[in-house]
């Protein structure tokens, strides 16, 4: 199967979407609004009427009749579903209520974990385009039904009976206890929940004094933190000995994640480069610097992770700016000239930031650029070292989704398609703003649907409008870029070289 989302092949389940990416939209949705749940379904709760009514109608497109008690399916005139049983009014097992009693699989037996299934279906519907009708129930339910556990605890049977074994034993113990390394399956990795709890004990949880007097900002005091979730991440921000600034977490355990931002900040130090490009952020490393308490199969577990203190970055993201300012064409042209400035700092210090996009570009109050997320970024030291994610596919080369392909290479030159995609975007819309359609604004214009559709020979309506632009410098880096788009591995000039070339 390929999933709809990565693009990439799997085979865990006959399904649309792998179960890396469900996954990863279950634990963004699980997080985000958990306390905001908390404090109004408990686990003892039953579904309500209205979590029933939401996910039968995002998973099976039910149609419910609003003025009575019991669920109506517009195709089933007459058909009165009974809504605990599936069973129907007309005594068979008619269309109606095999339909429902599917959507019964899926339904969580409490109201706090009915939520995040909602929002995850909702999530791979609006944000993706995947229809959740065709994801498997097994698939769902492996989201939050320990009987069909992930591929990261233990698919085999015995295995389960004896893990459920130890989790009967391990309530009985006292809470806190450490799991014993003998028989550990599974380790549980900490949510926004877990790290909001630790962080209401300021004094006890944090082993450095820088962050046991930082200024926390709450929404709910010892409840709820400001913060924003990225994909595999927990943004605090916060106030350290009067500067603001923000503090990331990993909400996903990454293969040597940790590891490489202790590298990168190691790099950065020795080799100055926040003063060599200030438009990067600056960031320290603190390792085993925030006690944690998790579950594991043997009990409660309490453990240090590591965390990321950047310097906070207020303004617009790239896409955020040019919907506000589309039609100013001297603000556009300045951030492109400050733009292509900055990838020749990165590429000319042997470094690359690996996912530009537009969500990764901060324009501040005084219009200057600021780079943010460096999950991606390669240093000299990652040499020979696979690039850990394939970057946001509306803004990279098609070929470095594939599977199977070494293109492009994890150097310094990973940037170089990516940002020949922005600088020309910012001059299209700079040039004639009437291309730039609001609803794209977080592609800014090119999208991966594009790229493929020239790979396929076509010509969407959108390249047929920037070829009626009767400007030079634009036409030529068309050019440029369309070559490389067609190429499965193509040569790509530096942004530097190519504008040199076509002035």
């Amino acid at each position: 199967m390929i999933c709809q989302v990565c693009k990439k092949e799997f085979d865990e389940y006959e399904s649309p979407i792998c179960e890396d990416c469900l996954r990863k939209i279950w634990q963004k949705s699980n997080e985000t609004p958990t306390n905001e749940w908390a404090t109004k379904f408990s686990r003892q709760r039953p579904p309500s009427i209205g979590q029933q009514k939401h996910l039968a109608n995002l998973y099976r497109g039910f149609h419910w009749d609003s003025n009575v008690n019991y669920s109506t399916h517009k195709d089933f005139p007459g058909h009165e579903i009974d809504q605990k049983s599936g069973e129907c009014s007309c005594g068979e097992n008619c269309d109606a209520s095999s339909k429902f009693k599917q959507f019964l699989e899926i339904l969580p037996n409490n109201a706090f974990r009915t939520s995040p299934i909602i929002f995850t279906l909702k999530g791979v519907r609006d944000e993706y385009k995947v229809d959740p009708s065709e994801i498997p129930i097994k698939q769902i339910k492996a989201l939050w039904d320990p009987r069909h556990p992930p591929k990261n605890k233990t698919n085999d049977p015995e295995k389960t009976k004896s893990l459920f074994a130890r989790l009967r034993r391990s309530k009985r113990r006292k809470w806190g206890e450490k799991a014993s390394d003998s028989n550990q399956i599974y380790e549980e990795w900490p949510t926004p929940l877990h790290y909001t709890r630790s962080i209401a004990k300021q004094v006890n949880a944090f082993e450095s004094k820088r962050f046991k007097n930082a200024e926390f900002e709450w929404k709910m005091k010892n409840v709820r933190l400001l913060s924003n979730s990225g994909q595999f991440t927990f943004v605090l921000p916060c106030e350290i000995e009067g500067e603001k600034k923000v503090i990331r977490l990993f909400t996903e355990k990454k293969p040597n994640i940790t590891e490489r931002y202790e590298q990168l900040s190691q790099f950065f130090q020795e080799n100055s480069i926040i003063e060599k490009i200030p438009e990067l952020v600056d960031f320290d490393f603190y390792k085993d610097e925030l006690n944690v308490q998790t579950k594991s199969d043997s009990g409660a577990i309490s453990r240090k992770y590591d965390l990321i203190e950047m310097d906070r970055v207020l303004g617009d993201p790239l896409d955020e700016f040019i919907s506000k300012n589309f039609q100013n064409s001297s603000k556009l042209l300045d951030i492109a000239d400050q733009f292509s400035e900055f990838v020749e700092k990165l590429e000319s210090n042997k470094i690359g930031h690996g996912d530009l996009h537009p969500k990764n570009i901060i324009i501040d109050s005084d219009q200057k650029m600021k780079l943010i997320d460096y999950d991606c970024f390669y240093i000299p030291p990652f040499k020979e070292d696979e690039s850990p994610e394939s970057g946001q596919s509306d803004f990279q080369h098609p070929s470095r989704s594939k599977k199977g392909s070494n293109f492009p290479k994890y150097d310094e030159t990973i940037d170089r398609f990516s940002s020949i995609v922005i600088y020309l975007s910012l001059l299209i819309i700079s040039k004639e703003p009437k291309i730039y359609d609001e609803k794209y604004s977080e592609n800014i214009l090119f999208s991966e649907e594009i790229f493929d559709s020239l790979r396929e020979g076509e010509v969407p309506n959108l390249i047929e409008n920037i070829k009626g632009i009767s400007d030079e410098k634009i036409k030529n880096l068309m050019k440029y870029l369309l070559e490389y788009i067609k190429s499965d591995s193509p040569q790509i000039e530096s942004l530097s070289e190519i504008i040199k070339n076509v002035r």
